[in-house]
């Protein structure tokens, strides 16, 4: 289903998924060879993401190889793009989503995978690609403030009902993941939401546009306009709810309809 499914099957373990990428996903520094003492840049989203890549991914390729990893923070897809056409990458991997992983091959941006001298051995089904190898997954939810609603919001149609759950929207600047929410919000069921009918789609986010009062470009941001009470309810992605909690924030998760979206590593 072009990289994505939903949550409500049966599906792989948290630790089934580290221990068969664990030792691969890393591999992708084979593009250059490494001593014991060098250096490898990875870039990352922040937040908890890179918490747990950190003692999933950085800390046992460190100790295995000598090399250390820098962390560094991604913005997006824009600036991973920016760098490689003004011949300025400053990366060695970079996490991204797995929409722009298809789109940055496609485009050139982004180089494929050499899986001659990577070992595949252990990995998840599909996380193997051509430019680039799927690390991690993570989920698209609606998220909502606990604080606002006794009966609190279960679908994407429950988004787009302002007049049962009355209050501010916030938004992806991004059509991605937003055109899903907006067809499943009009009725579509999930075994039929692909291949996405794209004008349906806009046609939808133009009923909840006048409500949405941010649209925000950052997953830190969206969990900002909630704990500011800006706004009562936004889609969002699960680990920016679990880090927003820990700071106190009163924020849920609805996981009906979530999507579930492959977070690879690619080579600029």
């Amino acid at each position: 289903m072009n990289g994505r499914e939903y949550r409500g099957r049966t599906g792989p373990s948290r630790r089934s998924v580290i221990a068969g990428l664990g030792a691969a996903s890393l591999a992708l520094t084979a593009h250059r060879s490494f001593a014991a003492g060098d250096e490898l840049i990875v870039a990352d989203y922040g937040g908890v993401t890179t918490e747990v890549s950190r003692r999933a991914f950085y800390q046992p390729f460190e100790k295995a190889t000598g090399v250390k990893v820098i962390e560094a923070t991604t913005t997006g897809f824009a600036q991973l793009k920016a760098m490689v056409l003004a011949g300025n990458v400053q990366w060695d991997v970079v996490s991204t989503e797995e929409q722009n992983m298809f789109v940055g091959g496609a485009t050139g941006l982004l180089e494929p995978i050499d899986y001659s001298v990577i070992k595949t051995d252990g990995l998840l089904s599909g996380a193997a690609q051509k430019f680039g190898l799927v690390k991690s997954y993570y989920s698209g939810n609606l998220a909502y403030n606990t604080a606002k609603f006794s009966s609190p919001p279960q679908s994407w149609a429950d988004f787009w009902d302002v007049g049962r759950f009355p209050g501010s929207r916030g938004m992806r600047n991004s059509p991605q993941e937003n055109v899903e929410f907006a067809l499943l919000a009009d009725g579509v069921t999930p075994e039929k939401l692909y291949p996405l009918d794209v004008p349906r789609a806009f046609q939808k986010l133009d009923q909840i546009k006048p409500h949405v009062k941010v649209w925000w470009t950052s997953g830190a941001q969206s969990m900002q306009i909630i704990a500011d009470n800006i706004v009562v309810m936004t889609p969002t992605w699960n680990g920016r709810v679990e880090g927003a909690r820990r700071n106190g924030v009163p924020v849920e998760l609805v996981w009906n309809q979530a999507l579930l979206i492959g977070a690879p590593y690619v080579v600029q």
